[in-house]
C-alpha cells in the first residue's frame, strides 16, 4: 500500500469516525494479534524511550498530524519520544478498537496523558488514529505504524 494511500483510508475514517464503530470490519484474529502485540511494542518503547524499538517499528514514510493541524515526520517523531521518556508524566490506553482491511489496520484509542510540572499536574485526554501496515519485506509478518492522527478531547 502506497503512502497516499494509507492516508486517504486514514483520513477518510477519521471524516467518518461517528460511524467508524458501525463500519470497523474484524481483523482476522492472528492479524489482529500482530497489530495488537506492535502497538504494545510501541507503547512499551515509548515509555522506555527505547529508540531502536521506535526505529523497528515505525514506518519510514511515516507522517503524523497532531490536533492543530501540525504535521511531525518520523525523525522528529522518534526522537520526541526518545527524548520524553523518564520525564514526569503518564500515560494510559483506553477504549482501544482495531479495524482491518487487507494489509492495512486502524487501531483507534483515547490515550489519557497526565503531566506533571513540578507545581501542578494536568490531564490531558486524546483521541488516536493509528494506521498501521503489514510489512511483508521481513521473515515474518511484521505491522508498521505508518500514519497517526491525534485530537485531543475537550
Amino acid at each position: 500500500m502506497t503512502k497516499r494511500a494509507a492516508r486517504l483510508i486514514a483520513s477518510t475514517l477519521l471524516a467518518w469516525a461517528p460511524l467508524q464503530a458501525l463500519a470497523c470490519p474484524a481483523l482476522p484474529a492472528e492479524a489482529e494479534a500482530q497489530v495488537r502485540q506492535a502497538a504494545a511494542a510501541l507503547d512499551t518503547a515509548i515509555r522506555r524511550g527505547d529508540r531502536a524499538v521506535l526505529e523497528s517499528k515505525v514506518a519510514p514514510d511515516f507522517q503524523q498530524v497532531l490536533g492543530n493541524g501540525e504535521r511531525v515526520t518520523r525523525a522528529g517523531f522518534i526522537d520526541a519520544l526518545s527524548a520524553a521518556a523518564g520525564g514526569t508524566g503518564t500515560f494510559s490506553v483506553e477504549r482501544l478498537q482495531a479495524c482491518g482491511w487487507g494489509d492495512t489496520a486502524v487501531v483507534t484509542f483515547d490515550a489519557i496523558f497526565t503531566v506533571h510540572d513540578g507545581t501542578a499536574t494536568r490531564t490531558v485526554s486524546t483521541f488516536i488514529a493509528d494506521v498501521y501496515r503489514r510489512d511483508t519485506r521481513g521473515p515474518g509478518p511484521s505491522w508498521l505504524l505508518a500514519f497517526e492522527q491525534i485530537g485531543v478531547r475537550r
